[in-house]
């Protein structure tokens, strides 16, 4: 394992590098969200919307992302400064994985300016999608999500939790 051969100072800063672009945008997500959700005018509008879903799985996925370290097992070899349990490995291994909505909101967005253009504006021809993409964006990544948790498949690697058919350090080859 590539991790298990840092030496411990690289590790540390692999492990803390990540938190503070994190919790900015943690933060910055959030706020985007609560402005989108005061005010009227832009809760009228399917672009918003669309933004609002993206900001807040994103600020959920960042928020995670800044707690992947510490939610590996204390008893995992060569972690610096893990602190959880094996079920914090395996929630934020899960919300890692669910995650990905993020991409698939981008996607959406994406589908929503083709069309708004195709349609020259006249959103009330593509409203009707809205529903659709707010509920496909969560299609793929909760269903690999969900089964990844019920394999057990979401173990420590490196700096967080996500996919890993074995905990770290523990040679599955050993055994065949």
């Amino acid at each position: 394992n590539v991790w298990l051969e840092l030496p411990y100072g690289q590790r540390l800063i692999l492990a803390y590098a990540p938190k503070p672009t994190c919790l900015i945008s943690s933060i910055a997500s959030t706020w985007v969200a609560i402005h989108i959700l005061m005010s009227k005018d832009k809760m009228g509008k399917m672009y918003h919307r669309l933004a609002l879903g993206m900001c807040i799985t994103s600020a959920v996925n960042s928020l995670f992302f800044f707690l992947s370290s510490w939610s590996i097992p204390s008893n995992t070899g060569g972690t610096v400064h893990a602190f959880g349990t094996v079920n914090s490995c395996t929630i934020t291994g899960f919300f890692h994985q669910l995650g990905f909505v993020v991409q698939y909101y981008y996607v959406s967005l994406s589908m929503y300016v083709f069309f708004a253009l195709r349609y020259e504006f006249q959103i009330q021809k593509i409203e009707w999608m809205e529903k659709y993409l707010h509920a496909g964006v969560f299609v793929i990544p909760l269903s690999t999500a969900m089964y990844l948790t019920t394999k057990k498949m979401i173990n420590p690697v490196g700096i967080g939790c996500w996919i890993n058919s074995s905990p770290q350090g523990c040679d599955l080859n050993r055994y065949s």
